[in-house]
């Protein structure tokens, strides 16, 4: 059992016991792993009502192409888990050398009824190409999008950190 959440299992072998897992009570059989569960931590389960869902992920860049499977597989994560907040990272471009086509507002338009993004990257890059390592945005969707007035992102242009305040 995971101490800071008690039903979450931890499949990470314990300390100094390459034969019993975390959550293994003491002196109890060793299990093997799950196979393939399908998810890492926690499985996502229905949203309430009243809920506000923020999933933050590292997609490890963002396809020179728009309506790519990353964009599909995207988008029906997002549908599928009733996402209203995606935080991204490692988005890994220069979004002032990416055609005004495909950039964000334009690359998701009509798939929500409201987005709201705050973007941010290195805009001191010497190289004049799209791609560029690191970069983050914040997507506000659908009912959250009309939430949030004011966008900013890290002051010294390096693209370090985005954000956005809500209202209500």
């Amino acid at each position: 059992m995971c101490p800071r959440w008690p039903g979450a299992l931890s499949w990470l072998p314990a300390p100094g016991n390459q034969n019993s897992h975390q959550g293994d009570p003491p002196g109890a059989a060793p299990q093997a792993a799950p196979k393939s569960r399908g998810y890492f931590g926690h499985q996502i389960r229905p949203k309430g009502e009243n809920i506000l869902r923020v999933v933050v992920q590292n997609i490890n860049s963002i396809s020179e192409e728009p309506k790519s499977k990353d964009d599909e597989d995207l988008l029906a994560f997002v549908r599928t888990h009733q996402i209203d907040i995606m935080c991204l990272s490692e988005l890994n471009k220069c979004w002032k050398y990416v055609d005004p086509s495909i950039r964000i507002p334009e690359r998701f338009r009509g798939f929500w009824e409201a987005l709201h993004h705050s973007l941010a990257y290195n805009q001191h890059s010497k190289t004049q190409v799209a791609h560029q390592h690191g970069g983050v945005a914040i997507l506000s969707l659908d009912q959250a999008a009309y939430r949030n007035p004011q966008r900013g992102c890290d002051p010294s242009g390096l693209g370090r950190w985005a954000w956005t305040q809500f209202r209500g």
